[in-house]
């Protein structure tokens, strides 16, 4: 690399680095000015101060979880499909003949409303709700992302004035590099941006089972035709088995059977052995 060459990279590289320290100053300036800001009613007033012009947007991300004893579960779950506005969606759904379990992205700003509405309509029988303050995080990748754009504007600048073919090489391995990671870090912020936008609420809705909603009579009967299909299932299973198994059993008697004529047939009789004769038994 020629002389000219290498002051050219020095300088950029100075140049990147001023502009990295004057985001990073930035960032700290607008996390102590936020931390400064007093609370409504501090300067007895009792209005809510301006923020200032660098303070960074709040992001919190709110996840909730619900269970429910609904008498229809059926209704539930058309219900619960029916409150979703246009733009919100389910992310999993888990549905059975007594159980629907849903992972459902609602938009932040109506998620209370959506909370109450289906307090009011169904039993809850258990909340809980969670919010993650993701706002450092948040600007730390956003003045990454800026820092990254700024050294991809000025290795463009040096390209254009690379003398040799090998700054050329370096200058575009550095860029490529810095591109991939800015996709890495875009991608990080639309996550933390779709998470905070939209909320997580898992839902878990029950239906009430016949012993709760049935009188102390009915409830016996019911019981009685339970056990009675219950009977029933284990029965057919053991019949079921048994089925499964004499196919093995025929084979394998079978062979057996085979195997004892073999045997008996092959078998050589002993020779019965003579008497002694009494004069031998004398002796």
């Amino acid at each position: 690399m020629s002389k000219k060459g290498i002051g050219l990279l020095v300088a950029a590289i100075i140049v990147i680095l001023l502009a990295m320290i004057a985001m990073i100053f930035m960032g700290c300036s607008a996390s102590y000015d936020e931390g400064r800001l007093p609370q409504d009613g501090q300067d007895g007033s009792g209005e809510q101060p301006l923020a200032h012009e660098t303070t960074p947007e709040r992001k919190i991300i709110y996840t909730v979880d619900m269970h429910f004893r609904v008498d229809d579960i059926d209704g539930a779950i058309a219900d619960v499909r029916a409150m979703l506005a246009g733009d919100e969606w389910f992310d999993k759904e888990s549905i059975s003949s007594r159980y629907a379990r849903f992972t459902a992205r609602i938009r932040t700003d109506r998620l209370d409303a959506f909370i109450e509405t289906l307090e009011q309509t169904y039993d809850r029988v258990d909340y809980e709700r969670s919010a993650r303050d993701v706002s450092l995080e948040y600007t730390n990748q956003t003045i990454r992302l800026l820092a990254i754009e700024a050294e991809i504007d000025a290795l463009i600048a040096m390209m254009a004035l690379a003398e040799t073919f090998a700054d050329m090489l370096l200058i575009n391995e550095r860029l490529n590099d810095l591109q991939i990671e800015r996709q890495v870090v875009q991608g990080a912020l639309n996550q933390f941006d779709s998470l905070v936008d939209y909320s997580e609420v898992h839902l878990y809705i029950y239906q009430r089972t016949i012993a709760e909603r049935l009188p102390f009579g009915n409830r016996v009967i019911t019981a009685f035709t339970d056990g009675v299909e219950a009977l029933g299932a284990f029965l057919q299973g053991t019949v079921i088995v048994i089925a499964a198994v004499l196919p093995f059993a025929f084979f394998f008697g079978a062979v057996g059977g085979a195997g004892f004529i073999l045997y008996r047939r092959f078998k050589k009789p002993r020779k019965p052995q003579a008497p002694k004769e009494e004069g031998d038994r004398l002796l």
